[in-house]
């Protein structure tokens, strides 16, 4: 890939992570949501964390922080939450980056981490400004576990596909 065109590969897969995570939402609802599970997906947070270890882009706080506004202003309807929350993770990951070797084993726990992060930092802001009506239990066993279930299977399926679309045109300096 030339040169040239490398330095879009990784706005339009943010882009198209974006859209993905909320048609997910839409097409799967009755399998994702029921009366005792719901799952969210987080391609988006997927490929960030993915940026940060086989891309080259040394802005990726600012795309985090550009993609959080648009997923806040589309998807949530409360300006902020994504906003803050994804160019902290990107930054606390970028710091995990520095200790560790890419592998599919670190990158799994690594975003074990920051899908925690991310979904208990969530339940908390809504919880302090009144929009969560579950007890922590509830969210838990509801929302968090199956949460987390859901996008480490993502991750499972999409790790390879993604690490190695990232390396090859990395690859071509």
């Amino acid at each position: 890939m030339k040169n040239k065109n490398k330095r879009y590969l990784f706005p339009a897969g943010m882009i198209i992570s974006f859209f993905l995570d909320g048609t997910i939402q839409f097409i799967f609802t009755p399998q994702l949501q029921s009366q005792t599970t719901i799952m969210v997906s987080h391609l988006l947070l997927l490929w960030l964390i993915m940026g940060i270890f086989y891309s080259d882009n040394k802005h990726l706080e600012l795309w985090a922080f550009g993609i959080g506004l648009a997923f806040d202003s589309y998807y949530t309807g409360i300006l902020g939450i994504y906003m803050i929350l994804l160019p902290l993770i990107v930054y606390l990951t970028k710091i995990a980056y520095q200790y560790f070797e890419p592998s599919f084993f670190v990158l799994l726990l690594i975003y074990f981490i920051d899908l925690t992060v991310l979904e208990v930092s969530y339940y908390a802001i809504n919880e302090m400004i009144g929009f969560a009506n579950e007890s922590v239990t509830t969210f838990i066993s509801t929302s968090f576990g199956p949460t987390l279930a859901f996008n480490l299977v993502l991750f499972v399926i999409l790790y390879y596909p993604i690490s190695k679309l990232m390396e090859s045109v990395n690859r071509y300096n």
